[in-house]
């Protein structure tokens, strides 16, 4: 990642980001972000929110940061393996 791309700074500073920045902060390319848009996923988990005024998509750098901590966070694989078996109603 570009250490010019600090989300913290971008997202004080009420930033709009292209989507190629947005790639770059997330470690992914350009069209995984654009595909994001249409299937409404992005990485496995729902899309973060964007903007759109005329041709040109934007995403809000506070919305960017609030998207990736919501993100669920695991201490191993087998926590993941579980929340997901909750998630699609396998397991209590």
């Amino acid at each position: 990642m570009d250490e010019n791309l600090d989300l913290n700074k971008l997202a004080a500073a009420n930033a709009w980001l292209k989507t190629a920045m947005v790639a770059a902060l997330l470690d992914c390319s350009v069209s995984t972000v654009e595909k994001s848009r249409k299937s409404g996923e992005l990485l496995g988990v729902p899309a973060p929110r964007y903007a759109r005024v005329g041709k040109s998509v934007r995403y809000s750098a506070k919305d960017l940061q609030e998207w990736q901590e919501s993100l669920p966070k695991f201490k191993h694989e087998a926590e993941e393996f579980v929340s997901k078996q909750q998630a699609a109603g396998g397991g209590k």
